[in-house]
């Protein structure tokens, strides 16, 4: 119509209603189905034993109550197991789709073809809540320094040659050692900011607490009192940690907290790397790989191929000033360049 007129002609029918969809036929002589069992949130913890069980029996592991030290899912709780037909169903049938966009986060990080999401379980919530706000409320530097194996590599040979196979020490061993006698040395980083008390406590007994990763997560078994133990102790000691994380029968799990931590990445060819401070802990030493480099030697050509390794000291400024991790650092070349000292 012109501007500044009425419209006067009738409005155009109306589009007929669209016939109400029909209803979705009824299943005839369909069988019932067993309510699925409902399936337990978070991560599933289980012995590496178990899940080739469960695996090997057809059964869902998330489905089985463990009897082991926190829950965990043994061995022999997979050989006494019996299936209901719930959780037979819940095995064999697909699980229905959930609602699209059920929750704000998924909704917000949208989807992909072959994505996949996992519960985080409360042992790695623990984990990453401990990181975070050590990350957050510690003030961090890294101090790193290149030390010679050559010494090191050859007193490993000349004690390991005359050692069974289950009694052999390890690099990772001699650096246990090492760490435990520079911290005699400087015993100022086996502390802890301690803010809510308004203290820094320091520790006479040196506990170390030696990283791993673990088919359950992140895990670092304790070495209990390292100063009283020599290095065929620390070896034996070591091993027995790492293998109670294997073993269903353990009545319990060394994750006792200790005063320092120890990661050695060198089987990943990780040349270095500086971890973050494990709170309370004031200190954290992260080993690289050894490598065989051109350094300066007393030789016809000045320079000769040694191995060497990389080792970075990460450090709770509030606890352990610069100066002070340059001394441990400095205390425990000297031990790993001259390793006779260990054995002392």
């Amino acid at each position: 119509a012109p501007a500044g007129t009425a419209e006067t002609s009738a409005p155009p029918p109306s589009a007929p209603a669209p016939a109400p969809a029909p209803a979705a036929p009824e299943l005839a002589s369909a069988a019932p189905t067993p309510a699925a069992a409902p399936k337990p949130s978070g991560r599933v913890f289980a012995s590496p034993l178990a899940r080739k069980l469960a695996a090997e029996k057809g059964y869902d592991i998330s489905l089985i109550k463990g009897t082991g030290p926190n829950g965990r899912i043994v061995a022999e709780d997979v050989e006494t197991y019996k299936p209901t037909a719930a959780a037979a169903a819940a095995s064999s049938s697909p699980a229905a789709p959930s609602p699209a966009a059920s929750s704000p986060d998924i909704a917000s990080a949208g989807s992909q073809a072959g994505s996949f999401d996992f519960h985080i379980s409360p042992q790695s919530a623990a984990i990453a809540a401990r990181l975070t706000y050590s990350m957050q409320t510690a003030p961090h530097y890294y101090l790193t320094v290149e030390l010679a194996l050559e010494a090191a590599l050859e007193l490993l040979d000349k004690l390991n040659s005359s050692l069974e196979p289950e009694e052999i020490i390890s690099v990772t061993d001699l650096f246990v050692k090492a760490s435990a006698s520079a911290t005699t040395a400087v015993p100022a980083v086996n502390a802890s900011w301690l803010a809510d008390a308004g203290i820094i406590r320091s520790y006479e007994r040196f506990d170390l607490n030696l990283v791993v990763g673990h088919c359950e997560g992140l895990v670092a078994p304790a070495i209990i009192d390292v100063q009283r133990l020599g290095l065929g102790q620390i070896a034996k000691e070591t091993k027995a940690a790492l293998a109670a994380l294997e073993d269903d029968s353990a009545e319990s799990k060394p994750y006792t907290c200790g005063t320092f931590s120890l990661i050695n990445l060198g089987a990943f060819g990780v040349s270095s790397a500086a971890t973050i401070v494990p709170s309370p802990q004031a200190c954290a030493l992260s080993l690289g790989t050894i490598e065989n480099k051109l350094v300066p030697a007393d030789t016809e050509s000045g320079f000769a191929v040694k191995p060497v390794l990389v080792a970075t000291l990460s450090a709770d400024h509030r606890v352990v000033d610069g100066a002070v991790g340059a001394q441990w650092l400095q205390a425990l070349k000297n031990l790993i360049e001259t390793p006779h000292n260990l054995l002392l």
